[in-house]
Order: C-alpha cells, then structure tokens, then sequence
C-alpha cells in the first residue's frame, strides 16, 4: 500500500480538488491511503478533507496539529501514522500532479537497495 503524505496550512480551497486527483490517479492501480496533517489552519482544511474523503469513499486519514509547528514538522507526523510501505509526498497548493505518482511507482521494482527515494522536481514552479 502507498501512503500520500500531505502537509496543509489553510488549504480548504485546495484539499478536495487534491485529493480527488489523488483518488482518480491511484484508484485502479494501487491500494493507497491519504493522509493531511492540518498544521494549524485557520480555515476548514481539516473539515474539507474528511467531507472529501467520505464522499469518494477512500481511505483518508485527517491529522489536526493546533498550533503551527512548519512543513517539515507535519511531514513527519504525517509519515508517523503512515500504514503503507511507500510514501510519497505531495504539496497541498495543487503544485504536484498526482497524476505522476504512477510512473513512480512503476520504478520501484528497478530498485537495486530496500531503502530507496524516487524524486520528482516542479519544472515549471509558479512561485518564488
């Protein structure tokens, strides 16, 4: 199973549309979870998530810090209470394609160590 791993700060605006491309992207190929660590959102974020979820019927897992403690802090939560044995990690701004995890997963087999990172870089990032 993968676990998608995703840091969010204020994020209502963006979550749903995220995870549904997450959902149509690994649907039919993989069993996977999401899981957003709310980093102290002033906004619905959380509440957004967990509508999502339901919705679509996948398996989500919404994490709330209340006050916030930075990305790299809710990453790694996020990767804490992973249950699959992949990780991947996404952006909450809609930067990253889900649409991409696949052709990531499809070089996992052409890994040569047990401990391993596929990386991905924005090549056309909108900002600074």
């Amino acid at each position: 199973m993968i676990s998608v791993v995703i840091p969010a700060k204020d994020e209502q605006a963006n979550i749903g549309p995220l995870v549904e491309e997450i959902h149509r992207a690994l649907k039919d190929k993989t069993p996977f979870e999401v899981i957003v660590v709310d980093d102290g959102s002033s906004d619905d974020t959380f509440g957004e998530l967990l509508r999502t979820g339901e919705r679509l019927g996948c398996a989500t897992k919404a994490i709330r810090h209340q006050k916030s403690t930075g990305q790299s802090t809710a990453l790694h939560t996020g990767v804490q209470n992973a249950s699959g044995d992949i990780i991947a990690t996404l952006d909450a701004d809609g930067q990253n394609d889900p649409a991409d995890i696949p052709a990531m997963l499809d070089l996992i087999p052409t890994m040569t160590h047990s401990d391993f990172c596929i990386a991905g870089y924005r090549k056309n990032r909108k900002d600074t």
